[in-house]
C-alpha cells in the first residue's frame, strides 16, 4: 500500500565514490531510504554531489542536483524536502537549497549528519552562525543524529526537533549468540583511514595478544594502498604471526555479520573531527559485540556506559579495559547490556515509526 506522505530526499548514496570514501553517512542515509520505501512512500531521490572528481565536475554535478531538486518540487507539489545536511564548507549551498525549498512553498527537514556541528558552530564567526541559524529557521523539522544536537537548538533558538538515531535493520535482529571461551576475538570495520585509529587498533590487539595468544584482531574496510603499508609493516614491527591480525577489505554485510557473531570487542578509538552516530558501533553492539570507544561522536552516549569509554588514544588504557573484562568474567554481562541497548533504542522497527509520526505531524 502506498503512503499518503511525498518525500524528495537529497543525501549521499554513495553514486560515484570510491569505495574507501563510503562511510557512516551514506551507509545512514540509505537506512532512511529502506524506511521510506518499506513504509510505502513515494520518494524521489536526488544524489548530493561527490568531491571526487575535481571543482569543475562538482559544480556541474551540484547544478545539475538543483535543477532535479526544482524539477521535482514543480511535479510533485506536496512533497516534503528531506535535505541531509553537513554544514561547515558548504553551509553556502545548504542554505541555498533551504531558501529554494521556502521559495517553491515546500515544507523541508534539514537533518544535521555527523558529530562536529555544535563545535563548528562555536569555532566560527558570526556571518557562519547566522546562515546556520537561518537554515533550522528555514526549515518545517529538524532531525537530529545526537542527543546533544535536540539540545543545543531548543536552548539556542528556542527551537524543537527530533531525534534521529542511527540504528540497525530489523532484519539483522538476531538472539545474542554464545562465544568461544577459548577465543578473544577483536573487531573493527567501516572506513579504514587514520582518522580511525586503526594503528591503535592494531598496538592494541598486540598488548592482548602477548597476554593471550588466543587474540586475533580483524579489520575490515576499503583501505588505501598507502595506508595499508602502513598497516602491515607496523603489524610486522609488533612481532605478531600473519595469523593475528585479518585485513579483509570491504565485504558484505552477510561477510561482516558472520565475523561479528564470533567476536568478542569492538575496538572503535576513533578520533574523526566529525564522527557522528557510528553504525558500525550500533551494529556490532545489536551482535552482542562489547565496544571500546573514543569520546569522539556520540559514542559515549550510544554505549550508555563510562566504563568502555577511554579518554585518550593510548593502546594500553583499550587492552586494559578488554583484558579486566574478561580477565572477571564479565564478558557475557557486558555483552548482554550492549545488545540490550541496541534492542531497547536503535532498530529500524523502533526509529522507523517516531520517524514517519514526527514526518506526518508536518
Amino acid at each position: 500500500m502506498k503512503h499518503t506522505l511525498q518525500i524528495i530526499f537529497y543525501a549521499p548514496f554513495g553514486k560515484n565514490t570510491p569505495d574507501n570514501k563510503i562511510g557512516g553517512a551514506e551507509a545512514g542515509c540509505l537506512k532512511t531510504l529502506d524506511i521510506y520505501r518499506k513504509a510505502g512512500i513515494n520518494v524521489s531521490c536526488i544524489d548530493k554531489p561527490a568531491r571526487n572528481g575535481g571543482s569543475l565536475k562538482y559544480a556541474l554535478d551540484m547544478a545539475g542536483a538543483v535543477l532535479k531538486l526544482c524539477r521535482c518540487m514543480i511535479t510533485r507539489p506536496k512533497a516534503i524536502v528531506h535535505i541531509v545536511g553537513f554544514y561547515d564548507k558548504i553551509i553556502d549551498i545548504e542554505l541555498m537549497l533551504m531558501r529554494l525549498t521556502r521559495l517553491f512553498g515546500r515544507k523541508s527537514v534539514y537533518e544535521i549528519r555527523n558529530g562536529g556541528m555544535v563545535e563548528i558552530y562555536n569555532k566560527r564567526d558570526d556571518s557562519y552562525r547566522k546562515k546556520q541559524e537561518r537554515i533550522f529557521r528555514l526549515a518545517s523539522g529538524i532531525l537530529c543524529q545526537g542527543e546533544i544536537y535536540v539540545d543545543f537548538i531548543k536552548e539556542k533558538l528556542g527551537l524543537p526537533s527530533f531525534y534521529y538515531p542511527n540504528y540497525i535493520l530489523d532484519d539483522f535482529v538476531k538472539p545474542l549468540e554464545q562465544r568461544l571461551a577459548d577465543s578473544l576475538n577483536l573487531i573493527f570495520f567501516g572506513r579504514l583511514v587514520p582518522a580511525k585509529n586503526i594503528d591503535v587498533i592494531v598496538k592494541t590487539a598486540a598488548i592482548a595478544w602477548r597476554q593471550r595468544p588466543e587474540t586475533r584482531l580483524h579489520l575490515i574496510g576499503g583501505i588505501s594502498t598507502e595506508y595499508e603499508e602502513e598497516i602491515k609493516a607496523l603489524i610486522k614491527s609488533l612481532g605478531m604471526p600473519p595469523e593475528v591480525v585479518t585485513l579483509h577489505h570491504r565485504r558484505n554485510f552477510e561477510y561482516i555479520y558472520d565475523l561479528l557473531s564470533k567476536s568478542h570487542f569492538f575496538l572503535f578509538p576513533s578520533s574523526e573531527p566529525c564522527e557522528g552516530h557510528s553504525n558500525s558501533l550500533t551494529e556490532a553492539m545489536g551482535c552482542g559485540v562489547v565496544p571500546v570507544v573514543s569520546t569522539a561522536g556520540f559514542n559515549r552516549s550510544i554505549c550508555g556506559d563510562d566504563s568502555l569509554v577511554v579518554e585518550s588514544l593510548d593502546p594500553m588504557a583499550y587492552a586494559n579495559i578488554i583484558l579486566n573484562i574478561v580477565d572477571n568474567g564479565k564478558w557475557e554481562e557486558h555483552s548482554r547490556r550492549a545488545y540490550d541497548r541496541v534492542i531497547d533504542n536503535y532498530t529500524a522497527g523502533i526509529v522507523s515509526k517516531k520517524l514517519i509520526g514526527y514526518l506526518k505531524s508536518l
